[in-house]
């Protein structure tokens, strides 16, 4: 048997993995030793080692390959070490690995064995990657990222990595994919194959892996290796790896022989929607819209959850085909509304609720509802979507009036406005839900014309009743006294959101004080810092967060624990049939106000939760994966929202949060525009001018500095907000000021413009700007009455169902 103390269990997990492409690759020089170019087999360190040494006439093994390659020539460089690993023929290795699934290839190797390797017959696309290049996230199966650790003679100007020196110089700049795999390495599904493991880069990857760190619901860590002795079972017992006794050769030759023929998986997990598709819709596309939208079953489906759905977990399609939910009123009044034409005409319709009030339930009632009617297409849009600007070509290649379904509207606002604006259909319809205080910021996106909206109220004594008999049928009622009917009990629950109240019937009637307070003291600190950790992401975006995050700060049997309902506190798998790896809560509802009364209780801990998602997202996001609307990029940009999310949990505490995640995040804009409205808040609450005067300095320092890292309008607009606010405060500058902010904000027009947006951020800026300058005495500059009138009359008729603003514009315009 080749591989050493496996159980036949394991064996099956691993075959399993392969097959449904869970697997990480780490490629050592073994894995390129069948391949060959015109000079011959690919030559191993301690060969290469040996040419470089003859070249320069020194004594082998006496210096590191980094320094014989650093003195080498230009010259001696091409010869023996670009051209000596350039234009390699492919051996059995590589050809075996191109007709698999992976999630990542990470190779040592500086060959280009594996891009010769990849053709359009393999089954992914590969991108190769260098360690220099930034984080590239990729939606779907269908590319493959393989990053080349040590350099490769492709990019041979931005040199190698040969030395322990140079590596450990390296890893201490933050390289984004030298970090990536470190948290990959924690407990991911990883084969390393062709490495020794006396090679310093595997030592210190393998460093953060150990049997705590590592999963037990993964697929098992290979190691591959032919040597087996004391050393290699030490080695895979303290890092809880199986190895293959063996070359890289034998393990992906007895790979063949195992899974011969691994299945596709690019039609495979589809949710319906390509079948919405032309023939002639590129691949891509496809595929992108796949992972964005799950079709919405016509018919009843099986699959309940069962009583998942009553503990917290969004109802499933079969959970609403065996009708779990409750009626309430709102379903019947969105079903109508949304049942009312087969032409929907671009109508965007939203749902808001407190948190918890049951918005999801009801959507999804809706739309199951709506599918059933066979009027339209119903696509329900994934909590990973990213609906990019193709989004809007690929839906204009449906026939016939299609309906999206959007829970959580603010995460995707941006895109849906740009769908809108650049999709050419007309018979679209978007219904979407999302939290009452996210309310004003779908008004600065849409306007307040851009959407009508359905307040979802509290419950009624009918939805009361209601609930208890749903939690009867399926015996988890906790009090005797509620199945009698008593009317206490159910008037008790008219005041809590529907999650809330479900939580209680099952738990007894106990106040919610009591049922937190339980759960708290029923956890250990590695489970509360995991769940806050969730909590926290989950409140900034509904995706979660990586696992691999949340195993940087916690044992993965810890994770695996909390999935599997073994804990006090559980977490839940989002979109569990793409296997993601995104976390979440299982009851988010619950975790929102458990991390309320956690930050009451321990505000230290709940402050290393918001440190630690900094810090374990920065490799993940940059301009590239911000601009890709990668999840992690959306997750970061509201976990540094200085108004609703860090001034919300952190207080007091909130600077200091900046402050530490500085260093990380400095390249940021979005980080410099939001440390600018901490300081702006300061100024407002400022117990004396001299304070009010530093703080508001220091915003408008830092306001610049985004600009500067930067130029996009969400910074134009914050800047142009912390210069009005001068003018507010009566500032002797104020004219010059109001001149410098109206800069930005044509800017910020000007650049919404180009992209085909309208948002009234900028111009509530200049209107309200504009009347506290009139106000406090100054005079409008006459070079700008004309273009400041001609802005207001436009705002004043674009958003004119909003009274406020209206009002504002209407009272402006008689002055100036």
């Amino acid at each position: 048997m080749p591989f050493i103390n496996a159980t036949p269990e394991q064996e099956a997990e691993f075959r399993s993995g392969i097959v449904s492409g869970r697997y990480s690759l780490l490629l050592g020089a073994g894995a390129s030793r069948d391949s060959k170019n015109k000079f011959g087999p690919i030559p191993l360190g301690s060969e290469l080692e040996q040419e470089l040494s003859d070249v320069l006439g020194v004594k082998n093994g006496k210096y590191s390959l980094q320094k014989l390659y650093a003195t080498l020539t230009d010259g001696e460089k091409s010869t023996h070490i670009r051209d000596r690993f350039s234009n390699c023929e492919p051996g059995k290795v590589a050809g075996t690995i191109e007709r698999y699934y992976w999630k990542r290839i990470f190779t040592l190797n500086i060959d280009d064995t594996l891009n010769k390797s990849f053709s359009e017959t393999s089954k992914q696309s590969a991108k190769f990657l260098h360690f220099l290049d930034p984080y590239e996230d990729f939606q779907t199966r269908a590319n493959l990222p393989v990053v080349h650790l040590h350099g490769s003679v492709l990019r041979h100007e931005d040199g190698y990595v040969f030395s322990h020196q140079e590596y450990a110089r390296i890893i201490k700049g933050q390289n984004p994919w030298m970090m990536i795999l470190a948290n990959s390495m924690r407990s991911d599904p990883m084969i390393i194959s062709g490495a020794s493991m006396e090679e310093v880069d595997i030592e210190y990857y393998l460093s953060f892996r150990s049997l705590a760190s590592s999963r037990d619901d993964f697929p098992p860590s290979i190691f591959v290796s032919n040597e087996v002795n004391r050393l290699t079972e030490a080695l895979c017992e303290d890092h809880n790896l199986i190895q293959f006794s063996g070359y890289s050769s034998d393990f992906f030759e007895y790979l063949s022989e195992q899974i011969p023929n691994p299945p596709r998986l690019d039609g495979g997990a589809s949710t319906g929607v390509l079948g919405l598709l032309p023939k002639a819709t590129p691949k891509t596309a496809k595929m992108h819209f796949d992972a964005d939208f799950e079709m919405v079953p016509k018919a009843e489906v099986g699959g309940s959850s069962g009583n998942q759905f009553y503990y917290g977990h969004p109802p499933t399609w079969g959970d609403l085909a065996a009708k779990l939910d409750i009626s309430r009123t709102e379903n019947s009044i969105l079903i109508d509304k949304s049942s009312e034409t087969t032409d929907f005409g671009r109508q965007l319709h939203v749902l808001f609720g407190k948190t918890g009030s049951g918005k999801t339930t009801i959507l999804k009632r809706v739309a199951y509802n709506l599918a059933s009617k066979g009027i339209c297409h119903v696509l329900w849009t994934s909590e990973l979507g990213r609906l990019s600007k193709s989004t809007a070509n690929t839906l204009d290649l449906i026939d016939g009036p299609v309906a999206l379904v959007v829970d959580n509207l603010a995460d995707h606002a941006q895109a849906i406005s740009d769908v809108l604006s650049l999709s050419e259909k007309e018979d679209i319809y978007i219904l979407g839900a999302e939290r009452s205080y996210r309310e004003e910021y779908l008004l600065k996106t849409f306007g307040s014309g851009g959407f009508t909206k359905t307040e979802l109220g509290p419950l009624t004594k009918l939805d009361a009743r209601r609930l208890i008999d749903a939690l009867t049928e399926v015996a988890l009622i906790g009090s005797h006294r509620a199945l009698r009917g008593q009317r206490g009990f159910i008037n008790s629950l008219r005041s809590d959101p529907i999650a809330i109240a479900s939580c209680r019937v099952i738990n007894d009637f106990k106040p919610l004080t009591r049922i937190l307070d339980d759960l708290i003291s029923s956890s250990s600190r590695d489970e509360l810092l995991s769940f806050s950790l969730v909590s926290i992401a989950e409140h900034c975006h509904k995706s979660g967060v990586r696992s691999e995050i949340v195993a940087r700060e916690v044992g993965g049997q810890v994770i695996v624990d909390m999935l599997n309902g073994k804990r006090a506190l559980s977490l839940k798998e989002v979109d569990k049939t793409r296997t993601t790896g995104f976390l979440g809560a299982e009851n988010s509802t619950l975790s929102e106000v458990l991390l309320s009364k956690l930050n009451e209780r321990d505000p230290d801990l709940v402050f290393s939760a918001f440190e630690a998602l900094a810090n374990g997202l920065s490799p993940y996001v940059n301009r590239n994966t911000i601009r890709a609307r990668a999840p992690e990029a959306k997750l970061a940009g509201r976990l540094f929202d200085f108004d609703d999310i860090v001034e919300k949990f952190l207080g007091p505490r909130t600077e200091e949060f900046y402050d530490k995640a500085r260093e990380a995040w400095r390249w940021n804009s979005r980080f410099w525009e939001q440390y600018a409205l901490m300081k702006l808040d300061h100024s407002f609450r400022a117990e004396n001018e001299d304070e009010k005067w530093d703080n508001l300095s220091e915003s408008l320092q830092r306001a610049r500095h985004s600009l500067a890292v930067e130029k996009h309008p969400f910074g134009l607009n914050t800047l142009a907000k912390v210069l009005m606010t001068f003018v507010s405060f009566g500032h002797r500058d104020s004219v010059s000021h109001f001149s410098e902010a109206l800069g930005h904000i044509k800017s910020a027009i000007e650049f919404e413009q180009r992209h085909r947006r309208s948002s009234q951020h900028p111009y509530s800026t200049l209107i309200f700007g504009t009347a506290d300058l009139l106000e406090n005495g100054f005079d409008l500059p006459f070079a700008n009455k004309r273009e400041v009138t001609d802005m207001v009359l436009y705002a004043n008729e674009r958003w004119d169902k909003d009274e406020v603003l209206r009002d504002k514009c209407q009272r402006l315009l008689a002055r100036i």
